[in-house]
């Protein structure tokens, strides 16, 4: 994952999160952040929710217009990706390699060191970010297979969307990255349990954005985009996945694992402990 390369002159840099549904669901997400840096500010610019066919646009074309128009150069803007919650990869059966390819070898390697001893990994249905993220993070993040019942639709949407979509595109786990905030900031570790629940779920998102805006008033949302953060999850995990792109833009994300393999994705995924106070200003 190359470093993101930075220009002079521009007034703000925009990140954009996209949480992605599937194409009949019309549930998709995407929200800009736009980082000021002369005056130390992050804003919440825009949020849009809720994202299907309109009149005379398909779903996938209503949503490629969109990036493309938010993520379109000027001389006043520097545009520094999306974020997706969708896998931007897909397990090694389907890159068109040798069947031992090294990511299928690699993962075959970490399923023998891996205690307890999980059923066999497959490489049709796992990637090797997924397996290092379950069983080799602290935290042993439940990611969902790139291949499994719930991504699958949106592995296939993505790839077809790829070729028209701005780059660079990054991809996230927005559970992951509110995890890791939340431990770092010493908030309440249930809140990434939580925060996707039907009851308790409103609650949580609307403490943590209030926590959140607390630790760092750097951070600016509008009222009414702060109440759909709230309201609808979709966008809530569209700010997650712009927030760790500024993260790790800022160094706050960890590096790639020493030994993974180089053709495989990695993802954006907050550092353990964050300087909230050394992320803010010029570099």
């Amino acid at each position: 994952m190359d470093p993101i390369v930075h220009q002079s002159g521009s007034g703000f840099r925009r990140l954009i999160g996209l949480e992605l549904a599937g194409p009949h669901a019309e549930r998709s997400a995407v929200v800009a952040l736009d980082e000021y840096p002369q005056s130390a500010r992050l804003v919440v610019s825009q949020v849009h929710a809720n994202l299907g066919a309109v009149e005379g646009k398909s779903s996938d074309e209503n949503l490629r217009d969109l990036l493309q128009e938010l993520s379109a150069p000027n001389d006043s803007t520097e545009f520094l990706g999306i974020v997706t919650q969708a896998p931007l990869s897909l397990p090694p059966f389907f890159k068109a390699e040798d069947p031992r390819s090294r990511e299928t070898r690699w993962m075959s390697d970490l399923w023998s060191r891996t205690k307890p001893r999980p059923r066999p990994f497959l490489p049709y249905l796992n990637r090797p970010l997924d397996l290092w993220m379950r069983y080799f993070t602290p935290e042993r993040f439940q990611v969902p297979e790139a291949m499994g019942a719930n991504l699958a639709p949106l592995a296939a949407r993505l790839q077809a969307l790829r070729a028209e979509l701005p780059t660079p595109l990054y991809e996230s786990f927005p559970r992951a990255t509110l995890a890791r905030i939340v431990s770092g900031a010493s908030l309440n570790r249930f809140w990434p349990k939580l925060y996707t629940d039907a009851e308790k779920g409103l609650e949580v998102r609307e403490e943590f954005l209030d926590r959140l805006l607390s630790l760092c008033p750097q951070i600016f949302v509008y009222e009414g985009d702060r109440e759909t953060l709230i309201v609808d999850l979709a966008a809530f995990q569209a700010f997650l996945s712009a927030l760790s792109l500024f993260l790790f833009d800022r160094g706050a994300c960890d590096p790639r694992p020493e030994g993974f393999p180089e053709s495989a994705s990695w993802l954006l995924l907050p550092r353990q402990k964050i300087r909230w106070d050394m992320l803010f200003g010029p570099r």
